[in-house]
């Protein structure tokens, strides 16, 4: 979805939300459930029997300080939050008036990444099922974040590793069925400027180039970063006496 998923602030709390109406009157529909939640919608998709919800969300501390310039603001900080409970930075769900929190901490995935720094914004992924909507599940993910991609059986969120001589980007992969949702595994790929073992890659602000041959093809890569900040793959594979295939996403 482009760099400004990265930013914390467009994440600030806000809510969104789901209704439910009985349709078998369908000159009278009748409301079922409301259900509001706190963050941003991001995504959905309908798979089978169950709806899943992806939404972004950033605690709301008061006087706290963004940015912090100085040790002192960095110490006033570090004060505030010591006093805050765990409950109290986590989103909530409102379901026909009842709030509760959304969010169990024990199915909030962090990273074991010493190097990667803490992040301030909460990537939740609701499971409601369509014949009981208030039967939900929630799985929260707590690291950075810079897309999203449903498929039918699984979510996979893309996180962007900056170094000074290497761009890496980390793939997180959650299994969907029904209501349960898994964390099955992270991989990475670290693409590094000019001719990295045989893989010669190139970059510039807003477009990415890998190039590499096998014994029996081909592959051309490209993600460029389009005007609106969308960005679109485009990954081209010659194998060695077939036709070419491109896939664009």
């Amino acid at each position: 979805f482009g760099s400004f998923w990265a930013d914390l602030s467009i994440w600030a709390p806000e809510t969104l939300g789901y209704r439910v109406y009985d349709t078998s009157d369908k000159s009278n529909p009748v409301q079922e459930v409301d259900v509001t939640i706190d963050g941003i919608f991001v995504d959905s998709r309908r798979i089978g029997n169950t709806v899943y919800i992806v939404s972004r969300y950033t605690p709301d501390v008061q006087g706290l300080i963004p940015a912090p310039a100085t040790a002192a603001e960095a110490t006033q900080n570090e004060s505030l939050l010591a006093n805050v409970e765990l409950n109290e930075l986590l989103p909530g769900i409102t379901i026909d008036g009842t709030r509760q929190t959304l969010v169990d901490p024990t199915q909030c995935y962090l990273t074991n990444d010493g190097t990667v720094p803490a992040y301030g914004v909460i990537t939740n992924v609701t499971a409601v099922p369509i014949d009981d909507p208030s039967a939900f599940s929630n799985t929260c993910y707590n690291a950075s974040a810079y897309g999203a991609y449903i498929s039918e059986n699984a979510i996979y969120f893309t996180e962007i590793l900056y170094a000074p001589d290497a761009t890496a980007t980390r793939i997180h992969k959650f299994a969907l069925s029904a209501t349960a949702i898994s964390y099955r595994g992270s991989g990475e790929e670290t693409m590094k400027p000019g001719n990295d073992q045989g893989r010669k890659t190139s970059w510039s602000r807003s477009k990415l180039t890998q190039k590499y041959a096998t014994t029996s093809r081909s592959v051309s890569k490209t993600y460029q970063l389009d005007k609106d900040g969308t960005l679109v793959v485009k990954v081209k594979i010659n194998p060695k006496g077939s036709k070419s295939a491109t896939h664009v996403r």
